[in-house]
């Protein structure tokens, strides 16, 4: 089939056998493109309030569900596109947590336990604690 945007034949085969494609839920990156048909039409709604939302230019995002209530951060946070259609709004999960009392001789190494509900509306993030030198605790809190 020749691509010209008409039918959802720009779109990568391995996209249109995904189970995400045109399941009722608007995903990002290349789902929510022009050659995907906007994930087989799931993102009409998102791209009718966020037309000035660069869905072309955010192709190589991925792994983000569009108005889920969960803020996967990303390209998609920004306020062209409602901060994730409203899914990045203030105090999510996916913004910037801050540790406080908390050093590390290597910045890019700090430990976590997390812990979800099954329902996922309750996420605890339990941190090992460090002494003055840096050195973790072996329990965490």
């Amino acid at each position: 089939p020749q691509c010209e945007y008409d039918g959802g034949d720009c779109c990568p085969y391995e996209i249109h056998l995904s189970p995400s494609f045109g399941d009722g839920k608007c995903d990002g990156g290349i789902y929510n493109t022009e050659g995907c048909l906007h994930d087989n039409e799931d993102c009409k709604a998102f791209n009718d309030l966020y037309r000035n939302c660069p869905n072309e230019a955010l192709v190589g995002t991925s792994n983000v569900r569009l108005g889920n209530g969960i803020c996967e951060g990303g390209g998609y946070d920004i306020e062209e596109c409602g901060y994730e259609f409203g899914d990045c709004d203030q105090a999510q999960i996916g913004q910037d947590i801050l540790l406080y009392g908390v050093q590390s001789t290597s910045s890019e190494i700090i430990d976590f336990n997390m812990l979800m509900s099954s329902d996922g509306s309750t996420i605890i993030v339990d941190m090992y604690r460090t002494d003055k030198f840096g050195d973790y605790d072996q329990v965490p809190n």
